[in-house]
């Protein structure tokens, strides 16, 4: 078992004794450990504070044959804080980062997602797919939902915040899940979220328009001469007939949609 601290690096434990330590000391780049996660090649990867990647390779016996490369600043990672690391079935690895928003290692080069690719935020706090293999990143921001093609290109982004039901907003870092059933969640500031794939509908239905003033050459209608009577909601005249020369019409509406009033 690797154990990752926020303090003291990594321990490794078997039979319930901890047989080594890495620290700052013997290799890590950072003692602060954000994530760890298992790679195809069995290379442990870990996120650190301020020290990139250390990315950690070994054979039978741990103790003693270990090697330690590393992914920073100075090559190619934009960004030295990691929090989160994730990997696809194409054994691509996802990074998230505290301002570099999303990094990608295919195997031999990075690829970068931030804002300018239609993330809300480059401060990353969680990564996780869904059952559809969409990317969720989770930011001081809410969620963004993103689908990527095959050459990791950005195809949509999709964000939910506080008016699209997210009412968390803000991420804790790390705090997702994905249950049996494909329902997401995530640990927000104002406690827990369950994203539920089967509910998330587009709503085709259009608006009912209502019309709530008229001006006539800015003035209100029932201001004028013209207005003899008006409706019981809205102050509108029953029948309004103008001359032809009153013909400057301003007219106010509102289209109310419940799931989304502020839309």
């Amino acid at each position: 078992i690797w154990v990752g601290s926020s303090e003291y690096g990594i321990s490794i434990i078997s039979d319930d004794k901890i047989i080594k330590n890495l620290n700052k000391e013997n290799g890590l780049s950072s003692n602060t450990i954000y994530y760890l996660s298992k790679d195809s090649k069995s290379k442990i990867w870990a996120a650190t504070e301020n020290g990139g990647i250390s990315v950690i390779q070994y054979k039978k016996d741990v103790q003693k044959e270990l090697r330690i490369i590393y992914y920073n600043s100075n090559n190619e990672l934009n960004d030295n804080t990691v929090r989160n690391i994730l990997k696809d079935q194409s054994d691509n690895i996802y990074l998230a980062t505290s301002c570099g928003g999303i990094n990608i290692f295919n195997g031999n080069d990075f690829h970068y997602l931030t804002k300018e690719d239609g993330l809300s935020s480059n401060n990353i706090y969680l990564l996780i797919f869904d059952n559809e293999e969409n990317l969720w990143a989770g930011s001081e921001k809410g969620l963004d939902k993103i689908t990527l093609d095959n050459n990791l290109q950005v195809i949509k982004v999709k964000h939910y915040g506080f008016e699209e039901g997210f009412t968390g907003v803000e991420l804790y870092k790390n705090s997702c899940f994905k249950d049996t059933v494909g329902n997401l969640w995530f640990g927000t500031v104002r406690g827990v979220t369950i994203y539920k794939p089967k509910e998330d509908k587009i709503c085709t239905k259009e608006t009912k328009t209502h019309i709530t003033g008229i001006k006539l050459f800015y003035d209100d209608i029932e201001d004028t001469e013209f207005a003899d009577s008006s409706s019981v909601r809205f102050p509108l005249p029953e029948k309004l007939v103008l001359p032809y020369n009153k013909n400057n019409l301003t007219f106010s509406y509102i289209g109310i949609y419940h799931r989304n009033p502020n839309i």
